[in-house]
């Protein structure tokens, strides 16, 4: 008897990292993917997020009619419906306390994860290229275990915290953006992959260069994503502190 291949589930906002991943699952190793966009309705990005979705799943869609099947329709959820779950926000909050800054993403990630029962959720955290590590992530680098072509947390922990992120899968924590680039160019996607989005604070559609995101795609020599009106803003403020 052949052994059926699960479905991918994979948290997409149509930026670099969970693009490249979905880009790779379904032209590269043909598998079958659940798209889950989470809304956060308070961050500005999110009609460009939409249109960058929408613009990328066409593209997939025309790269081949074979590839139309494994992509499912985006699973849209907003942040405000998932329930509270007061263990998981104080678990994060003593990663905090303990580790550092860590988004807040998390933890509303988290407690979507164990409100749906998903495991094995794929999520877009990338290796670092320019800078080192803030210490929650070289923590969570030590909490890994490798599970196919992707890192989980492994059963015997250093930090029982770390817990935390048990029902995620992290396929691109050992890869930095310019080696995602690197990859889609050679597996043929390339094309998508520059029509990701990244900006939290977009101005007039175009990414602001002064938000955290914008400040990390010029830090890690990705400056070609970005306009010229977002270089020179960055630029002013990095120079001139604006």
């Amino acid at each position: 008897m052949v052994k059926k291949i699960e479905a991918v589930n994979l948290l997409w906002t149509g930026g670099w990292d969970s693009t490249y991943r979905l880009c790779e699952l379904i032209l590269v190793k043909k598998r079958v993917v659940n798209p889950i966009y989470i809304i956060d309705p308070s961050r500005k990005s999110v009609a460009e997020e939409v249109k960058a979705m929408m613009v990328i799943r066409k593209g997939i869609m025309e790269k081949g009619v074979d590839y139309k099947p494994l992509l499912k329709p985006v699973q849209v959820v907003i942040k405000d419906d998932i329930p509270q779950n007061k263990a998981i926000t104080e678990q994060y909050e003593a990663i905090v306390k303990n580790y550092g800054r860590l988004g807040r993403q998390y933890e509303w990630l988290a407690r979507y994860a164990s409100w749906t029962d998903l495991c094995e959720i794929e999520i877009g955290v990338e290796g670092a290229s320019s800078f080192p590590r803030r210490p929650v992530y070289a923590q969570l680098e030590k909490e890994l275990v490798s599970q196919g072509d992707s890192l989980i947390i492994g059963d015997i922990l250093d930090d029982n915290l770390f817990s935390f992120f048990k029902r995620f899968s992290f396929p691109i924590f050992d890869k930095p953006k310019f080696r995602l680039l690197q990859l889609a160019k050679a597996q043929g996607f390339y094309d998508l992959m520059l029509k990701t989005w990244f900006c939290h604070n977009p101005r007039k559609g175009k990414a602001c260069g002064t938000c955290r995101p914008c400040e990390q795609v010029m830090c890690e020599n990705m400056g070609f994503r970005m306009p010229l009106s977002g270089k020179i803003r960055y630029a002013l403020k990095n120079n001139f502190r604006i």
